[in-house]
């Protein structure tokens, strides 16, 4: 097997990463086996002060410090089980020293293999306003929808003086239960639980909407690509690009006009050569969010994100920039 290296950033997110990678190696190769593993952590309080102060460049010195020291111990690859980490992982610089799996790439892989089209995504302030999670989940014509600025600033609170801390309170856990309750009202139909801490108070048996646990996530493909059954990762810093090969989407919401009017593939065409948009026939249905190739025109009787198009009124679908859609005429 491959020798897996972790590099670490928050101590609760780490933790969890490696005890979910000896436990995937049980499960497969019997008890107390599993991939060779080292894990490297470098405080994570040595970079609060770059992190606020928005120093991508700087933090990541101090993460390729880590993955070279995990080459040298003899690791063949890495994980990340911090999600905000990644954002300092993608500033331009010399490629790390190993390559390593992306985690948003993972959670994408996972939202898109369940069909999930709008999912909530719950993270440290960072991660949540950063262009990271709507880029990937775009690629694969997912939409993310992110926690206002009351909540978020709530999520984030609760990371660092808690969560971070291995400190997980009953009060807590309800704050982010109202949370996804609220972004299950806004039509998601799953949640993103991007810090890695995040999975520890907020389990699927407690959770209003389907769980996307990036540190379990993370961790079971490391064994995946440990045990042989998974390419070895390309990729060595810098915005991950095995998205790239897949034809991006927007994923708009369509309001219907009239409560009672049935949407149907008929009634949503797009132009340039592609296929209609698959929309099941659903009446009285509003908000459905459904899934659009870029560069293509839309044509129906519906409000999208407020403009009220008569029929056969032609919209085009812009590329998206972060998590913003445009819809022009």
């Amino acid at each position: 097997m491959r020798h897996v290296g972790i590099l670490a950033h928050s101590i609760e997110g780490a933790s969890l990463c490696l005890r979910t990678l000896s436990q995937e190696g049980a499960r497969e190769l019997g008890p107390h086996q599993h991939a060779d593993v080292t894990l490297d952590c470098i405080a994570m309080g040595r970079s609060m002060p770059a992190w606020e102060a928005g120093d991508h460049s700087a933090i990541r010195k101090t993460l390729a410090t880590s993955v070279d020291r995990l080459a040298k111990a003899g690791a063949e690859f890495f994980v990340c089980p911090d999600n905000t980490a990644h954002m300092a992982l993608e500033s331009a610089s010399d490629d790390l020293a190993l390559p390593g799996l992306h985690i948003a790439e993972i959670v994408a892989e996972k939202a898109a293999a369940e069909g999930y089209l709008r999912v909530g995504v719950l993270g440290t302030k960072y991660t949540m306003t950063g262009p990271m999670y709507p880029r990937v989940f775009a690629a694969k014509g997912i939409a993310a929808e992110i926690p206002d600025s009351d909540e978020r600033r709530s999520i984030d609170d609760i990371i660092f003086t808690e969560l971070c801390e291995g400190v997980f309170t009953t009060a807590s856990r309800q704050r982010y239960l109202d949370i996804i309750n609220r972004l299950h009202g806004l039509g998601c139909d799953a949640v993103a639980l991007v810090c890695t801490e995040i999975p520890l108070l907020i389990t699927p048996d407690v959770s209003p909407l389907p769980t996307l646990d990036s540190t379990r996530l993370l961790a079971g493909a490391a064994h995946q690509v440990a045990a042989g059954a998974r390419p070895l990762p390309t990729w060595h810093g810098a915005p991950s690009t095995e998205s790239h090969g897949h034809r991006p989407y927007a994923v708009v919401s369509l309001q219907p006009t009239d409560a009672g009017c049935t949407i149907s593939s008929d009634e949503l065409s797009t132009t340039r050569n592609e296929p209609s948009a698959n929309v099941p026939p659903a009446r009285g249905s509003r908000g459905q969010s459904v899934r659009i190739p870029l560069g293509c025109t839309l044509s129906a009787e519906y409000t999208v994100f407020g403009v009220n198009p008569r029929l056969n009124n032609q919209f085009e679908v812009d590329p998206i920039t972060n998590s913003t859609l445009s819809i022009r005429r």
